[in-house]
């Protein structure tokens, strides 16, 4: 009974509270910000102008993307145990958990969601999630870059500096991925350490082992194109969504301009706090972007409510249907694959 009681008593770690404190402050702190610069005129006529029928198409492409994501998965895990079909709709409850939950917490639901319904080793979904994230970020950068091509007339010169610091963080990404793969087993075991820090560098040593080992598994030509790809098919079958949602709001962009609004995003995803179910940074990213566009400050912080609102909805509906698709109809099939 004690240690049941410690156990919830850790659920919630004093580290995730201050987390959460300041995720909830800098949400505050920027939806005011945010809304002080439109007025409730430039609102209303945002509302009566969206064509709210066309805007519904949008649910499409937002649906195929959970589709190529979960291929992307299941490309970079070892396991072969688990359909791409119970990875989508595991993905939709990890989805929606890490656009509700402060400071990328959502990223856990994932991890516990193939342990449970599908026996993956934490190893191995691990390392399928970092590769996933290496693989989206890389193709996101290399997009971005040929977006700054293609509208180096209008934003070359505004953000030249960032735009050489993608250049200079792809590589790094690039080296870190090549860098995760040359690690191994061997690399952690050469000495035992002793005494009490000794363990937990033992401990470190021992998951870092596994985790890179999971990931040599995966290191071949097939996944890793595989992988790139379905990551490029992800994000512009994102990108289809985003220029619907954009179209029945009125905003008129081209597809290198949806490029480039939704890249600017890339710090802020990185960062490991943000908005509580994403509000606040997000719409501060998409409102720089349209600056930078040369798009009006209200049209700008409008077209992000607009977006993000409108993503919130299809991923709250999508997760609550994977929950209830994976308690119906995988709730009992949780080794099935394997027999």
């Amino acid at each position: 009974m004690p240690a049941q009681e410690k156990t919830k008593k850790n659920a919630v770690s004093g580290k995730d509270i201050l987390k959460i404190g300041f995720s909830a402050v800098l949400t505050a702190g920027l939806l005011i910000i945010l809304i002080k610069n439109i007025s409730i005129k430039d609102t209303a006529e945002l509302i009566r102008n969206l064509d709210f029928k066309f805007a519904a198409f949008s649910v499409i492409p937002y649906f195929i993307c959970y589709l190529f994501r979960a291929t992307r998965f299941r490309f970079f895990l070892a396991d072969k145990t688990i359909t791409i079909k119970k990875l989508t709709v595991i993905h939709t409850i990890h989805n929606m958990c890490n656009q509700l939950f402060p400071a990328n917490l959502g990223e856990f639901v994932y991890l516990y969601l193939l342990k449970k319904n599908a026996n993956i080793r934490l190893a191995e979904s691990t390392s399928s999630l970092i590769l996933a994230r290496i693989s989206d970020f890389g193709v996101i950068m290399v997009l971005f870059l040929i977006s700054c091509f293609f509208l180096r007339e209008k934003v070359f010169l505004k953000i030249k500096v960032y735009v050489y610091a993608t250049v200079f963080a792809l590589i790094l990404l690039v080296l870190f991925y090549f860098f995760l793969i040359r690690l191994g087993k061997s690399a952690f075991s050469a000495k035992k350490h002793t005494g009490f820090f000794g363990k937990m560098i033992n401990k470190i040593k021992y998951v870092l082992s596994e985790l890179t080992c999971a990931m040599r598994k995966t290191h071949s030509f097939k996944r890793v194109t595989g992988g790139l790809l379905f990551s490029a098919l992800a994000m512009n079958s994102l990108y289809v969504f985003y220029w619907i949602v954009m179209e029945s709001a009125g905003v008129k962009v081209t597809y290198f301009e949806i490029i480039f609004l939704s890249s600017i995003l890339v710090p802020i995803i990185l960062l490991p706090i943000k908005g509580i179910a994403g509000f606040g940074t997000q719409e501060a990213g998409w409102a720089v972007g349209f600056l930078i566009l040369g798009f009006s400050k209200h049209t700008a912080i409008l077209t992000g409510f607009a977006i993000h609102i409108a993503t919130l909805i299809f991923t709250i509906i999508f997760g609550l249907c994977g929950i209830a698709v994976l308690k119906i109809f995988f709730g009992n099939k949780v080794y099935s694959e394997n027999h």
